[in-house]
Protein backbone atom coordinates (compact mmCIF):
# COMPACT_ATOMS: atom_id res chain seq x y z
CA UNK A 1 0.00 0.00 0.00
CA UNK A 2 1.80 3.61 -0.99
CA UNK A 3 -0.23 5.83 1.52
CA UNK A 4 1.48 3.61 4.64
CA UNK A 5 4.27 5.53 5.78
CA UNK A 6 7.38 3.37 5.65
CA UNK A 7 9.45 2.82 9.33
CA UNK A 8 12.61 4.27 7.99
CA UNK A 9 10.53 7.68 7.30
CA UNK A 10 10.31 7.94 11.15
CA UNK A 11 13.97 7.51 11.56
CA UNK A 12 14.90 9.79 8.87
CA UNK A 13 12.90 12.52 10.36
CA UNK A 14 14.15 12.22 13.68
CA UNK A 15 17.51 12.19 12.25
CA UNK A 16 16.95 15.54 10.20
CA UNK A 17 14.61 17.25 12.80
CA UNK A 18 17.67 16.71 15.53
CA UNK A 19 20.14 18.01 13.26
CA UNK A 20 18.41 21.06 12.86
CA UNK A 21 17.88 21.58 16.44
CA UNK A 22 20.93 20.91 16.95
CA UNK A 23 22.19 23.58 14.18
CA UNK A 24 19.92 25.98 15.37
CA UNK A 25 21.41 25.69 19.34
CA UNK A 26 24.99 25.98 17.52
CA UNK A 27 24.59 28.51 15.41
CA UNK A 28 22.18 30.93 17.19
CA UNK A 29 25.21 30.41 20.40
CA UNK A 30 27.65 31.49 17.89
CA UNK A 31 25.98 34.37 16.52
CA UNK A 32 25.17 35.76 19.63
CA UNK A 33 29.00 34.67 21.17
CA UNK A 34 31.12 35.17 17.81
CA UNK A 35 33.89 34.73 20.62
CA UNK A 36 33.01 30.99 21.20
CA UNK A 37 32.72 31.54 24.74
CA UNK A 38 29.25 30.47 25.21
CA UNK A 39 30.16 27.24 24.07
CA UNK A 40 33.75 27.45 25.64
CA UNK A 41 35.24 26.65 22.13
CA UNK A 42 38.17 28.58 22.19
CA UNK A 43 38.90 31.30 19.14
CA UNK A 44 42.09 30.06 18.92
CA UNK A 45 41.14 27.43 17.03
CA UNK A 46 40.68 29.32 14.30
CA UNK A 47 43.65 31.68 14.31
CA UNK A 48 45.20 29.80 11.10
CA UNK A 49 42.00 29.86 9.39
CA UNK A 50 39.63 32.74 7.23
CA UNK A 51 37.97 33.43 9.63
CA UNK A 52 38.39 36.44 13.27
CA UNK A 53 35.57 34.87 14.82
CA UNK A 54 32.52 32.15 14.77
CA UNK A 55 29.97 34.50 13.33
CA UNK A 56 29.89 33.75 9.87
CA UNK A 57 30.60 29.81 10.71
CA UNK A 58 27.77 30.16 12.98
CA UNK A 59 25.70 31.96 10.22
CA UNK A 60 26.35 29.30 7.83
CA UNK A 61 25.74 26.41 10.39
CA UNK A 62 22.31 27.97 11.47
CA UNK A 63 20.92 28.15 7.63
CA UNK A 64 22.83 25.30 5.67
CA UNK A 65 22.12 22.81 8.96
CA UNK A 66 19.46 24.29 10.51
CA UNK A 67 16.76 26.32 8.33
CA UNK A 68 17.62 23.91 5.52
CA UNK A 69 16.90 20.50 7.11
CA UNK A 70 13.90 22.00 8.93
CA UNK A 71 12.19 23.00 5.48
CA UNK A 72 12.88 19.70 4.11
CA UNK A 73 11.37 18.27 7.12
CA UNK A 74 8.21 19.48 7.07
CA UNK A 75 8.52 19.64 3.22
CA UNK A 76 8.89 15.49 3.85
CA UNK A 77 5.65 15.41 6.03
CA UNK A 78 3.44 17.56 4.31
CA UNK A 79 4.67 17.36 0.60
CA UNK A 80 5.22 20.48 -0.65
CA UNK A 81 4.70 21.34 -4.43
CA UNK A 82 7.80 23.65 -4.60
CA UNK A 83 8.72 24.41 -8.46
CA UNK A 84 11.76 25.88 -7.68
CA UNK A 85 12.59 23.05 -5.50
CA UNK A 86 11.47 20.58 -8.38
CA UNK A 87 14.07 22.53 -10.46
CA UNK A 88 17.26 21.39 -8.03
CA UNK A 89 15.87 17.74 -8.16
CA UNK A 90 18.08 14.93 -9.12
CA UNK A 91 15.64 12.53 -9.61
CA UNK A 92 12.23 14.11 -11.47
CA UNK A 93 9.88 11.15 -10.29
CA UNK A 94 10.34 11.08 -7.05
CA UNK A 95 8.97 13.99 -4.95
CA UNK A 96 11.83 17.04 -3.98
CA UNK A 97 11.59 16.66 -0.54
CA UNK A 98 13.30 13.06 -0.45
CA UNK A 99 15.98 14.32 -2.94
CA UNK A 100 16.81 16.94 -0.46
CA UNK A 101 17.12 14.87 2.68
CA UNK A 102 19.91 13.00 0.58
CA UNK A 103 21.45 16.32 -0.25
CA UNK A 104 21.14 17.47 3.46
CA UNK A 105 23.36 13.95 4.41
CA UNK A 106 25.93 14.67 2.12
CA UNK A 107 26.36 18.58 2.74
CA UNK A 108 26.42 17.74 6.87
CA UNK A 109 29.44 15.21 5.46
CA UNK A 110 30.73 17.86 3.55
CA UNK A 111 30.63 20.40 6.41
CA UNK A 112 32.53 18.00 8.91
CA UNK A 113 35.01 17.66 5.64
CA UNK A 114 35.57 21.37 5.28
CA UNK A 115 35.51 21.94 9.61
CA UNK A 116 38.49 19.24 9.89
CA UNK A 117 40.37 20.39 7.08
CA UNK A 118 40.16 24.13 7.93
CA UNK A 119 41.12 23.14 11.54
CA UNK A 120 43.58 21.09 10.94
CA UNK A 121 41.81 18.60 14.06
CA UNK A 122 39.74 16.05 14.45
CA UNK A 123 37.35 14.94 17.00
CA UNK A 124 34.95 12.00 17.97
CA UNK A 125 32.16 14.39 17.35
CA UNK A 126 33.38 14.75 13.89
CA UNK A 127 33.06 10.86 13.19
CA UNK A 128 29.49 10.84 14.69
CA UNK A 129 28.58 13.89 12.15
CA UNK A 130 30.23 11.91 9.13
CA UNK A 131 28.36 8.76 10.22
CA UNK A 132 25.05 10.63 10.58
CA UNK A 133 25.46 12.01 7.25
CA UNK A 134 25.84 9.23 5.94
CA UNK A 135 22.91 7.49 7.30
CA UNK A 136 20.94 9.78 6.05
CA UNK A 137 21.57 9.73 2.57
CA UNK A 138 21.54 5.61 3.03
CA UNK A 139 18.50 5.82 4.31
CA UNK A 140 16.76 8.67 1.77
CA UNK A 141 17.92 5.82 -1.01
CA UNK A 142 16.16 3.01 0.48
CA UNK A 143 13.42 1.70 -1.99
CA UNK A 144 10.73 1.99 0.56
CA UNK A 145 10.94 5.65 0.96
CA UNK A 146 11.29 5.75 -2.84
CA UNK A 147 8.30 4.10 -3.62
CA UNK A 148 6.45 6.21 -1.09
CA UNK A 149 7.71 9.52 -2.52
CA UNK A 150 6.91 8.21 -6.22
CA UNK A 151 5.74 10.84 -8.33
CA UNK A 152 2.18 9.77 -9.67
CA UNK A 153 2.59 9.62 -13.87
Amino acid sequence: MKNKKPIFLYLLLALILLLAIGAFYGGITLIISPDGSMLGTPLEILQDTIFPNFLIPGIILFLVNGVFPLLVFFALIFKWNWKWAEALNLYKNQHWSLTFSYYIGFILSLWIVFQVAILKDISFFHFIYIIWGMVIVFISQLPSLRKYYKKNE
